[in-house]
């Protein structure tokens, strides 16, 4: 696994923008690609400095309510054994490149990681062993999307608004069947 480290020698935060995806990918093992990258060091109790830490940010709406655009500081890990179900991980792969997911752990079993949107409407994804590159598990996040309680929960009534015109929708259609022009 390459670093960056200052001139002390302290290892720095590598962070990977959504325009830096292609190229973390394709040189992911040259050192020279990483120093091309912003870095910083983060004075945080929960970022140990034993730890090798990256910041990647996510794009899309698989892993909703985490806002696209999101950054997430994650930290390496070296074992893939000790990944945890239910946990979310960026896993870097040849076919997915670099996904945000909540991961199921089956490499005892089917020497695969299943990765899992929290937005059901994405299918899940099984990626062999052989596909992974790295795997990172998610710690925190920084958005600059401030979170609307009113844009993300529907009311009672906005709920049974809705129900009541996809029955009217439905009952039109069931009218067209029955009784065709």
């Amino acid at each position: 696994l390459s670093v960056v480290v200052d001139k002390e020698g302290n290892e720095q935060v590598v962070v990977v923008p959504v325009k830096a995806r292609a190229g973390y990918l394709n040189h992911y093992e040259d050192i020279d690609n990483y120093a091309e990258l912003p870095t910083f060091q983060l004075p945080l109790p929960e970022v140990y400095s034993n730890e090798t830490h990256r910041v990647f940010q996510i794009e899309g709406d698989s892993m909703l309510p985490m806002p696209p655009g999101a950054y997430v500081l994650t930290r390496y890990v070296e074992n893939w054994q000790y990944i945890k179900d239910g946990r979310t991980y960026v896993v870097v792969s040849k076919s997915e490149g670099i996904v945000y997911k909540r991961v199921v752990n089956d490499i005892e079993h089917n020497f695969a990681l299943n990765l899992q949107s929290d937005n059901k409407i994405y299918p899940e994804i099984q990626l062999n062993v052989d596909d992974i590159m790295e795997v990172w598990e998610a710690v925190g996040f920084i958005s600059f999307q401030l979170p609307d309680p009113e844009q993300n929960q529907l009311s009672v009534d906005q709920l049974a608004h809705a129900v009541l015109k996809l029955q009217t929708e439905v009952d039109k259609i069931k009218t067209t069947i029955k009784h065709p022009k």
